[in-house]
């Protein structure tokens, strides 16, 4: 087809299109047209037309009845005379033109009437309606996939028109059902539902729109710029549907911050319970490994379990404060957590916790000690029995293998010997009593060996209470029968002898006292361990009395060498011997005294790091303190806030060093193996989580207040929103100079659904334009950059949104006036989760939902 024979076409599809056009405004007042050609020659139904579509009544003088060509011209030249007063432009169409029934000017006069009174509600002039038109239908198609570029090609498959009507009333058809092939029938449905549904007269034939290469626009855009009006109220439904969106967004985010906090502060507060309780059990296992293996698991418990938590509790704490903040700042009651969910009540949760721990603590260590200490009895009994039974087996031995002697003197020197042996033995019997006093600290301790030691000591008691007394009294008797024989025996020998012995078991004990380990925690019990060590070495101590014995021996070892005789000769020892002894016992004391020194020197350092520590525990907690306080308590303007934070964090950045020197004291006192300090119950552990949480909790306030910050900047603005405005201030800008002239301020305004009125736009460029030069009439030209764009997009969308007031009145916009809101009128313009969300939330009452009673809400 030619695009001669392709215009003829157009002409022939306007002239329908036309003619159905003005016939949807003449039934109003019950008249119509059937040749546009001839019915409009007379100037009577043009008048008529006009008056209806323009909603005024200018004329009053014309002829009413005209016959002759003059008289219809006359009342055609009024009708043209009030569209050149209207500010329209009539260039080349005369009255006479139409009287004659020139078809190409008489749809151009339609035409431009139709540009004047049906479009130029979205512009005011041509190429920016054409274009704020399509860019309304853009933005109302693209959800569906579709690209429309222009209005011939791309109505052409009828799918543009059905996803009009289904962008605003989706109850009127089902788009997803359309055949994309089915051009006509796609037309057809739209045309039909349109009619019948929203009052938009049929005035396109879908066989025109099919049937040519490229469908005639004017005719399109007519019909498009009539659904437009139609839909025209939907607008404002849509700004309260945004304007509802964005408080269900604040809402949901506060909703889903509570509901974080409830079950994150739940579960917290029940481990709290639970742990505590398990802190409180005093069970403890009866072995000095298990009761090691028990304070492993405590250790493994407050770095594995306490410490993840702690920081969990900082993150509650901050998130608590988070949402208190964002309530605060958008003028919403604070949050109040359920019964015994508070922060205060989740720190007094971890006060005691905490206590329970110290407590768990000191018991570990009472029942360590308890252990170490029958681990020494157990030790001290194996020690002791085994120098009874050696002491009970040598006896036996040397009895059973000396002979009676082999004169007087040796018998009397054996007998004599024998009642030194009775006296050991009596002096045995008490070490028997002193073991029979450790077995009883051992089984009343219920140490795990308490058995075995109970069936030695029945052993050993044996051995020196039967065997052995069997065994002295048969070699008492042998010596007494043998003294007989004997007269005398050396007394000096007898002397030695006796002597020896007493100075052995002073030597043994003195072993035994001198090689006792050092098992003490502090200075005092240091000192109180030397106090009894001078003493023993003292005049009057033990080691004196051996160094008597000692000085006796030597004498009278002198004497028997002197007389040829062997000193050994009635005793179990030599001089040599008990020389030896008494080296050993000296070479113990100075090892004692070294070691006592040492112990002494390891106390005083030990005390002076718990001082230190305890001194460096407070000044850290004093600061964690203070700086929370100062973060928590911040108030006022929310700049002022938010640089008071961010100096806090400054100081906290600073104090690390200070932190880590705490640090490396606390690993000093770890090396030294110090489990306890009276001077302080704090914890490195406790405190190294506080710093921690202290960190996060300035960090995250930053956050927060710097996205309150950015809120408060575009409040009541979505991103969503955003990204709207700037895609149609872009559209307009066509010089792209980053601003907005009149006329396309005016497209930009009415592509969004603002319909302001001259007055208005007057408004809008005075308080929120900058000067640009001038007018034709010399006037002050102004345009608006997007900033003030926004600025103004945001008082006209949101401002005053978040007041009760205002949500009310953009529920009652949904609800066309009604103060019940039903599910069909929340869905048609809020997003499914937006909707699901407020459905779930909103009382339901009877015919839909209670918008007033949630909105009150909100507020309490």
């Amino acid at each position: 087809m030619s695009d001669k024979d392709l215009s003829k076409q157009w002409e022939k599809i306007q002239q329908k299109t036309f003619t159905g056009w003005i016939n949807s405004h003449l039934r109003k007042k019950g008249d119509s047209i059937k040749d546009i050609t001839t019915d409009l020659s007379d100037g009577i139904r043009l008048m008529k037309l006009l008056e209806i579509i323009s909603g005024e009544n200018p004329f009053t003088k014309y002829e009413k009845n005209p016959k002759m060509r003059v008289q219809k011209a006359i009342n055609v030249d009024c009708a043209i005379k009030f569209l050149t007063g209207s500010g329209i432009k009539i260039v080349g169409i005369g009255a006479e033109d139409i009287v004659d029934g020139n078809l190409t000017l008489i749809l151009g006069l339609i035409w431009t009437i139709i540009l004047r009174f049906q479009i130029q509600d979205i512009s005011e002039e041509e190429l920016s309606a054409k274009e704020g038109l399509l860019l309304w239908v853009q933005k109302k198609t693209k959800p569906y996939g579709l690209n429309v570029q222009n209005f011939h090609m791309s109505f052409q498959d009828g799918l543009a028109f059905n996803a009009l009507i289904h962008a605003h009333r989706p109850d009127l058809l089902d788009y997803n059902s359309l055949d994309k092939h089915n051009k006509k029938q796609n037309l057809d449905n739209a045309f039909s539902i349109a009619e019948k549904h929203l009052d938009v007269p049929q005035i396109l034939d879908s066989e025109d729109i099919v049937s040519l290469p490229k469908p005639d626009e004017r005719s399109i855009m007519t019909y498009v710029a009539a659904l437009y009006h139609v839909f025209a109220s939907s607008r404002k439904a849509e700004t309260a549907g945004k304007n509802i969106a964005n408080l269900l967004e604040f809402a949901e985010e506060a909703e889903r911050l509570k509901t974080d906090y409830n079950n994150r502060a739940a579960a917290l507060a029940q481990w709290i319970k639970t742990s505590t309780d398990h802190l409180n059990d005093k069970n403890f296992a009866n072995s000095l490994e298990g009761i090691q293996l028990d304070i492993s698991n405590f250790n493994k418990f407050k770095t594995d379990e306490k410490k993840p938590k702690g920081i969990e509790k900082k993150e509650i704490e901050a998130n608590y404060n988070t949402l208190q903040t964002k309530l605060r700042v958008n003028n919403r009651p604070a949050f109040v957590p359920p019964h015994g969910l508070s922060p205060e009540d989740i720190n007094k949760l971890w006060d005691i916790l905490s206590q329970a721990e110290r407590e768990r603590a000191r018991l570990l260590r009472a029942e360590l000690r308890r252990q170490k200490y029958l681990q020494l009895c157990v030790e001290r009994f194996k020690v002791k029995a085994a120098a009874l039974e050696s002491w009970v087996k040598s006896k036996e031995s040397f009895m059973k293998s000396d002979g009676v002697g082999d004169s007087v003197a040796s018998v009397q020197a054996k007998l004599k010997l024998h009642e030194t042996f009775e006296e050991d033995y009596k002096y045995q019997g008490r070490r028997m009593d002193v073991l029979q006093a450790l077995l009883k600290e051992i089984v009343d301790g219920k140490h795990r060996e308490a058995e075995s030691c109970s069936q030695r000591f029945h052993h050993v008691s044996d051995l020196h209470g039967n065997q052995l007394k069997t065994t002295a009294h048969e070699r008492k008797t042998a010596l007494e029968k043998e003294l007989e024989r004997q007269q005398k025996l050396q007394d000096l020998l007898l002397s030695f002898g006796k002597k020896s012995l007493e100075f052995a078991r002073v030597v043994e004990d003195c072993e035994e006292v001198l090689t006792d380990p050092i098992s003490v925690y502090t200075v005092e019990g240091v000192q109180e361990l030397n106090h009894k060590f001078e003493e023993y070495v003292g005049d009057h101590g033990d080691i004196s009395k051996a160094n008597h014995l000692f000085s006796e021996l030597e004498k009278t070892a002198k004497k028997i060498q002197e007389a040829g005789i062997n000193e050994g000769t009635y005793s179990e020892f030599s001089f040599k011997d008990l020389a030896s002894k008494w080296e050993h016992t000296k070479t113990l004391i100075s090892k004692r005294r070294e070691n006592l020194g040492k112990a002494a020197k390891q106390q005083g350092n030990n005390e002076e790091l718990r001082v230190k520590f305890a001194e460096k525990a407070a000044e850290v907690k004093k600061f964690i303190d203070q700086k929370q306080r100062a973060i928590e308590g911040s108030s006022g303007d929310l700049e002022a806030q938010l640089n008071l934070v961010k100096s806090e964090q400054q100081s906290i950045f600073g104090y690390v060093s200070k932190f880590e020197e705490f640090e490396a004291l606390n690993r000093q006192v770890e090396a030294a193996e110090i489990t306890e300090n009276s001077h302080t119950d704090l914890t490195f552990e406790a405190l190294a989580m506080d710093f921690e949480g202290l960190q996060q909790l300035a960090s995250k306030e930053i956050k927060t207040l710097e996205g309150e910050i950015l809120t408060k900047k575009h409040a009541g603005v979505s991103t969503e929103e955003l990204n709207e405005f700037k895609e149609c201030f872009d559209h307009f800008d066509r010089n792209k100079g980053g601003y907005l002239e009149r006329l396309e301020l005016l497209s930009c305004l009415k592509s969004l659904g603002q319909d302001p009125t001259e007055a208005e736009l007057d408004n809008v460029l005075n308080q929120y334009g900058t000067a640009s030069g001038t007018n034709e009439d010399g006037s002050a030209k102004k345009v608006l950059a997007f900033e003030p764009f926004v600025n103004y997009m945001k008082s006209k969308h949101s401002q005053g949104n978040s007041s009760p007031a205002a949500i009310k009145d953009n529920f009652r916009i949904m609800a066309n006036g009604k103060d019940i809101i039903t599910e069909a009128e929340i869905r048609a313009v809020l997003p499914p989760e937006k909707a699901n969300f407020l459905i779930s939330q909103m009382p339901k009452v009877s015919g839909g939902y209670d918008y007033n009673a949630y909105t009150d809400s909100l507020f309490k």
